[in-house]
């Protein structure tokens, strides 16, 4: 299966599992429970800095690839970010 690259066009429904992240960060990222991009968005920066293996510039990557929380909940797939 191919990973789908991390993007702000993701549907807050995909599963972390699906997106391509580097191995460390995906593995801290399934240590918390968390499951989809959209949880992966709205998590805070705090409360990601507090994960093992994590530092500012893992949270900056993450930020910068995936985008901001949706306001709709669910960003249905192709839906640009304006």
């Amino acid at each position: 299966m191919d990973e789908l690259e991390p993007t702000p066009d993701l549907a807050d429904n995909i599963s972390l599992r699906e997106v391509r992240f580097p191995t460390r960060m995906k593995k801290a990222l399934f240590a918390t429970g968390l499951k989809t991009v959209g949880k992966m968005r709205e998590i805070s920066d705090d409360a990601l800095l507090s994960l093992p293996d994590f530092e500012d510039i893992s949270v900056a990557y993450f930020r910068d690839t995936l985008g901001p929380p949706s306001t709709d909940s669910v960003r249905p797939l192709g839906k640009k970010l304006s």
